[in-house]
């Protein structure tokens, strides 16, 4: 019924048309998001598409199976690797350094590598911070919450406050912060050059900007042709311990959302558009609908 909606995209004989391929990594240390949640998201994966998922949970060698929650990149400024390496996650970046075990990589090798050997030599260094252009991702957001009535309610998600008991800036702006990040390498610069675009969204916890530079999409956009864009959620005020994993804290705080988290729960939702956060129609996926647009939008003549 969602595909017949166009809520969700095209199906055909129950299989998506533009969803091929994934890779999943989840490693068995991680006390926010339990490792049998990552099995079952590989499992739910291929029998969605028909085809095997490309499923990581790190390696013993050099610590990955014990790296918790966050990404994993090589380079310096990052996380240490262990959990007992860093002490706690408190003021952790979520961006850990294993070795040479690379998320991104592997990802990307698993969505584009075709048959060739995944070969760990073809990353690029660390970009220069100037490389990191800034868009105004406010203006964009504001194409989707200029709708009427509003397009989200924060009154909704505590139906037992009062109606009036607060609506934030930040709520009305859909949690979104008002500058988003790209990435184009330079293989992608010329007029005409044909690239892909990939869309990398941060986790709960973690600065937009240092995900940015640190995560490691960058170091392969060069060698696959991609351009990366990075949306961006606005920060909140953290809640502690493993509560970034749980939506339960953001109900009952005075901030919603506290940790910064895109909306994989439906805390955009209203009681009366339950489930909107897994369609098209959600407001965050609208809003990077419309930066994809812009960014792969013709040039003017």
């Amino acid at each position: 019924p969602l595909a017949e909606a166009k809520l969700i995209d095209p199906l055909t004989a129950g299989r998506p048309q533009r969803l091929a391929r994934a890779y999943v990594f989840h490693s068995p240390a991680d006390r926010t998001v339990r490792s049998p949640a990552g099995r079952v998201s590989a499992r739910f994966l291929e029998n969605l598409t028909g085809r095997a998922v490309a499923f990581d949970d790190g390696d013993p060698a050099d610590g990955s199976d014990a790296a918790g929650h966050g990404i994993i990149t090589p380079g310096p400024g990052r996380d240490a690797c262990r959990l007992e390496e860093r002490g706690d996650d408190a003021t952790a970046t979520f961006v850990r350094s294993c070795g040479r075990e690379d998320n991104v990589g592997h990802m990307f090798h698993a969505l584009f590598g075709e048959e060739a050997a995944y070969d760990p030599e073809r990353r690029a260094p660390d970009i220069p911070e100037a490389d990191l252009w800034r868009f105004d991702q406010g203006r964009l957001v504001a194409q989707v919450t200029a709708e009427r009535p509003a397009i989200a309610n924060d009154a909704a998600l505590v139906p037992f406050w009062p109606a009036t008991a607060y609506s934030t800036a930040r709520r009305r702006n859909l949690d979104m912060a008002a500058t988003g990040y790209l990435y184009v390498p330079p293989a992608c610069r010329p007029a005409g050059r044909g690239c892909r675009v990939h869309i990398a969204l941060h986790g709960c916890r973690q600065d937009p900007r240092h995900f940015a530079l640190a995560a490691g999409y960058n170091n392969w956009a060069e060698p696959y042709r991609v351009i990366i864009v990075y949306p961006a959620i606005a920060p909140g005020t953290p809640l502690a311990g493993s509560a970034c994993g749980s939506p339960i804290p953001d109900f009952l705080a005075y901030e919603p959302n506290p940790n910064g988290c895109w909306d994989w729960w439906g805390y955009l939702d209203s009681s009366y558009r339950t489930g909107r956060y897994l369609t098209r129609d959600a407001p965050q996926i609208r809003v990077i609908a419309g930066i994809v647009a812009a960014v792969t939008a013709p040039a003017p003549p």
